[in-house]
């Protein structure tokens, strides 16, 4: 029989109208990054309260030590300043879906500064879905129809700056960082990030919807500096027709060979990292 088949990175796949004893598989989605736990985290007398996130967060160099803890129900906090601390943990889900419609965040949180603290472990919580649409369609009787159900509301989908530089960050950064489509201004720079950006497919039909770096259409600003990055920057990062400033020093990139075209600045800023 013809399937019918859609494959969307980040989405699960699920079947409905499947004929009884027939078999439905979707192509397989990009690998999932391994998730990193956060190092060992004791609350101690400096401990960041609740309480302490209101709307406006701005918190910068007060000495609170410890976790992150998120006050429960509909809070409103759409700035989140907590740099300069000595947080430790791991990164937590700012956005959650608001108990009165799913389809938003409870949160809404806008800007996300953590810099210069010593959270740790993976992040894969900024990209989590939060809410995913549970009704798929019903056609009519026929062969097995594989679909991939919606995302309505991804974790750093209202986020338009993040910093989450100078912590003890690692593993890979997500796959689906093209999901945090409002972000301006991306900085992760002195982690320990590892492997390889993400890359757009092209030509490529089973992976027709998978999206690359250059897929952030909003960035004006990133910096990725000084990790553990590795592999060849992916071109697509050339489709960025905001970029204003990227740094990726300090990093095991290989440099790009002689068959691949690079606009003249970012050719500027590689010879500027050798130097």
């Amino acid at each position: 029989p013809s399937w019918d088949m859609h494959v969307d990175h980040g989405d699960k796949c699920v079947c409905s109208n499947t004929l009884e004893g027939a078999p439905c598989g979707c192509p397989p989605g990009p690998p999932e990054a391994t998730p990193v736990p956060a190092e060992a985290c004791s609350t101690g007398p400096n401990a960041l309260q609740a309480s302490d996130l209101t709307q406006q967060t701005r918190l910068s160099g007060q000495g609170f030590a410890g976790p992150i803890v998120l006050p429960p129900g509909d809070v409103q906090i759409q700035v989140v300043d907590l740099s300069n601390n000595e947080l430790c943990g791991g990164l937590p889900q700012f956005n959650t879906p608001s108990p009165k419609d799913p389809r938003q965040s409870s949160h809404q949180t806008e800007v996300l500064d953590l810099s210069h603290n010593k959270l740790s472990g993976g992040i894969e919580k900024l990209t989590d879905c939060l809410t995913w649409d549970q009704q798929p369609s019903r056609e009519k009787a026929g062969p097995p129809r594989c679909e991939t159900p919606r995302c309505l509301l991804w974790g750093c989908q209202k986020m338009h700056k993040i910093n989450l530089a100078s912590n003890r960050f690692s593993g890979q950064l997500p796959r689906n960082l093209d999901r945090c489509q409002e972000v301006k201004k991306l900085n992760f720079s002195h982690n320990d990030f590892s492997g390889e950006l993400m890359t757009a497919y092209q030509n490529d039909w089973l992976h027709d919807n998978w999206k690359g770096f250059g897929d952030i259409d909003e960035l004006t600003v990133v910096d990725l500096s000084s990790n553990k990055l590795s592999g060849k920057v992916p071109t697509d990062i050339c489709r960025l027709d905001n970029l204003e400033f990227m740094d990726l020093t300090d990093n095991d990139f290989t440099p790009p060979d002689a068959t691949e075209t690079w606009p003249r600045n970012l050719c500027e800023l590689w010879q500027k990292g050798k130097e």
